[in-house]
């Protein structure tokens, strides 16, 4: 990454049923954003405070996907087609 410092991306597939969104980042109530911070912390070994601000969710991040919708499956697929480059930017 830039400045030297490694950054990650990752997908995570999710029944929607179960988790519809990501949640607000600051709420105060547990939710899959807070979730996602609580286990990024644990992976590197610091406290929920200090991982504030390491994981970032961008605009659009979220996919419905049904077999019964070729679009959002082709819009999904491009998106994460980002992950898939040899180099940073």
């Amino acid at each position: 990454g830039q400045k030297g410092r490694p950054h990650y991306h990752f997908v995570l597939l999710l029944n929607r049923d179960a988790y519809h969104t990501v949640g607000r980042f600051q709420s105060e109530r547990e939710n899959l954003y807070s979730r996602i911070q609580a286990a990024w912390a644990s992976a590197l070994r610091v406290t929920f405070e200090e991982a504030e601000g390491l994981v970032h969710i961008p605009a659009n991040a979220t996919f419905h996907l049904s077999q019964d919708d070729s679009g959002e499956m082709d819009r999904y697929f491009y998106r994460v087609s980002y992950l898939c480059k040899a180099e940073t930017k």
